[in-house]
Formats: structure tokens, sequence, C-alpha cells
């Protein structure tokens, strides 16, 4: 997205920077499947709440965006508008620097309750069989098994 944002700020073709604002749209896209699932990854008992708090603080930008753009476009020259993209580009590397090196997709320690902490490492893996009867099997007992 970055790289795409300043093609636009440097283009001066309408419709090329039109297609590199939709490529670049696409390519946050296929960021945000990844930070979107992040949050259940992390936390599944708390996702709802994390994507509360980091969406809420993300609409920042969207608060702050307007008032930086029309204070850097006072003349709303090309080159004002091109400082506006490459502004919009350098804090999309900041922000996507920040998360490449700072986040995790490992079960986070404050998120693990002690009911489901013993669940989580007590469950087989899927396609794999439990060593253990289920309780079904106990009770009505299968071939060759008595239900003891």
């Amino acid at each position: 997205m970055a790289a795409c944002l300043v093609v636009v700020g440097i283009s001066r073709n309408l419709y090329l920077s039109t297609a590199f604002l939709t490529i670049g749209l696409g390519f946050t896209g296929i960021g945000m499947s990844g930070y979107g699932v992040n949050h259940l990854d992390i936390a599944p008992r708390f996702a709802g709440f994390l994507m509360g708090i980091s969406n809420g603080v993300g609409t920042v930008s969207g608060v702050l965006s307007p008032i930086v753009a029309s204070a850097v476009t006072r003349h709303g020259t090309a080159g004002e508008w091109q400082l506006v993209f490459f502004i919009a580009a350098l804090v999309h590397v900041a922000t996507s620097l920040f998360y490449l090196f700072c986040s995790s997709g490992e079960l986070q320690p404050w998120a693990e309750s002690s009911e489901s902490a013993g669940l989580i490492e007590k469950s087989a893996p899927p396609g794999e069989q439990q060593s253990e009867p289920s309780a079904g099997a106990v009770e009505g007992g299968e071939a060759g098994e008595s239900a003891g």
C-alpha cells in the first residue's frame, strides 16, 4: 500500500493514480485478513474486546487525517497533495514495521484462564484420536471391552 501511495503522489495522471490507489487498497485488504484473526490467536476469550480497542485506536488516524491534510494543503497545489500521500505512505510503513516486529500469534499467558489452560493442553490435535475412550464408549461398552 505504501508504494502505491507514493506512486499516487508522484503521478499526475488521473487513471494511473486511480489504478494504483485501487491496487493499494487491494493489498490492504489482503493484509487485514491476517490482522483480523490475530486477535483470536492471541486471546480467544478476549478477541472482541481487543478488536474494539485496536479499531478504536485505529480510528484516531481517521480523525487526524483530514486535519493534517487540510493543514498541509492550504493552497491545493500538486506538491502539497504529494506530501499528503508521502505522509500516508510513511505512516503505513511505520505501523506495518511495528506490527511486524512487535506482534505475535501465540496465545498470551494473560489470556489463559485456569480452566481453559488445562483444556488446551489435554485436547488432541485435529485428526488424531484421543488415548482415553470417550464417555459413551465407557458407559455403553464396545466390542471386546467391558463396561466395568
